[in-house]
């Protein structure tokens, strides 16, 4: 069965029949929500009052969510367990939670709870191509489509959607495809930095160096000026040098260095472009800066090669939970 096959089969709109998957989707969430009622969990009436554990589940979920805003994964982590476990029909809780899981590596679990997210919430675009994200990285390519393209019957001008589709289309070898949904995904949202992205590494890979310079442009510009990330500042280098532009790639390769890109990287790619531009001292001067760098990074590795001494040793560490 084709993908597009297996998607009508499983998605197809204003079916008579439900397929087995949103069956069982509904039967558990139906399930799983008639446990929470017995224990105070519901959704509150219009302008009526939150129940405690509903209340204390929202407390719970804010606090996890300013602490992924800070980076504090663990305590996010935490707090959103416990927001589960206080309402376990809270879908928001569930989807932060996702997350936390995700960072960590558990990415399996991370993908359960979206899961779970979806049925509690229904027909959620969002949540069907964050889904959709995450069979993708884990290798599931129909998995990932069928959840994409349910997204898109949800709301077809999702830019995220279209940005999925066209990493599944481009991992698939269908580059033109691929170029199609990018750009259709940009004139949704024409400052998306992922859709922006995707795309000037495609056509890199394509060797359209003019249209990837533009693109890896525009990634530049969605930042504040002095902003802009060492690897897009790497990227936009390689793309001058491409172009043939190579003052401004050393500009930009520079401006990387000075954004934490590793200097042996940086002055390797320093001589080349020098090299290619006929600049043979500055070339010169790279390499052996380059060579420099190289040495005193293999000392290090010697260095860090050696045993530990007992004291040296760095205790074990307890091993994280993962809520089910």
């Amino acid at each position: 069965m084709t993908t597009d096959r297996r998607w009508s089969s499983l998605r197809k709109v204003g079916a008579g029949r439900a397929t087995d998957d949103r069956c069982c989707a509904l039967i558990a969430a139906t399930l799983l929500l008639a446990g929470s009622l017995c224990v105070g969990c519901k959704a509150p009436v219009r302008d009526g009052p939150v129940s405690e554990p509903l209340a204390t589940c929202r407390q719970y979920s804010q606090r996890g969510m300013l602490a992924i805003e800070q980076g504090n994964w663990a305590e996010a982590e935490w707090m959103l367990s416990q927001a589960i476990e206080t309402c376990p029909v809270d879908a928001v809780a569930r989807e932060h939670y996702a997350e936390t899981l995700w960072h960590r590596g558990e990415r399996a679990a991370a993908l359960a709870q979206i899961e779970q997210a979806i049925k509690l919430r229904g027909d959620d675009p969002a949540l069907e191509v964050r889904a959709a994200q995450m069979l993708l990285d884990l290798g599931q390519p129909e998995r990932a489509e069928a959840h994409v393209r349910w997204a898109l019957v949800l709301d077809s001008h999702s830019a995220s959607a279209w940005l999925v589709l066209g990493q599944l289309r481009a991992r698939a070898g269908q580059t033109d495809d691929a170029l199609t949904y990018y750009h259709r995904a940009l004139v949704m949202d024409p400052d998306d930095r992922a859709t922006l992205r995707a795309l000037a590494e495609l056509q890199d890979k394509l060797n359209l160096p003019h249209k990837s310079l533009i693109n890896w442009q525009m990634l530049a510009q969605t930042y504040e000026a002095g902003q802009q990330p060492a690897d897009v500042q790497m990227a936009l280098g390689g793309a001058y040098h491409a172009n043939g532009r190579y003052d401004e790639a050393a500009e930009s390769f520079l401006a990387a260095r000075e954004r934490g890109a590793p200097p042996l990287e940086v002055c390797r790619r320093l001589a080349t472009i020098w090299q290619a531009a006929g600049r043979t001292d500055l070339a010169s001067r790279a390499n052996a800066e380059a060579t420099a760098l190289e040495q005193q990074a293999i000392a290090a590795r010697a260095l860090a090669a050696r045993p530990a001494t007992p004291s040296q040793a760095p205790a074990p560490s307890p091993a994280p939970t993962t809520l089910r």
